[in-house]
């Protein structure tokens, strides 16, 4: 688990159920954005789009 060294602001018992949930939440948000047809094409477009194409082709990265 990991330790937030928030200070004294927050208690640790609650930054830490935070870290247990937050990332999957994140997770399953970004897997329904990317499922959108909009996003698709979006990213298609993006300036990343053709290194993300050879370093799946390379093997270097799984779709």
């Amino acid at each position: 688990m990991a330790d937030p060294d928030l200070g004294e602001g927050i208690p640790k018992f609650i930054a830490n159920r935070f870290i247990k949930t937050d990332p999957f939440k994140s997770l399953q948000s970004m897997m329904k954005i990317v499922k959108k047809p909009e996003d698709i094409e979006e990213g298609k477009n993006s300036k990343h789009f053709k290194l993300i194409e050879e370093l799946i082709k390379a093997g270097d990265l799984k779709a």
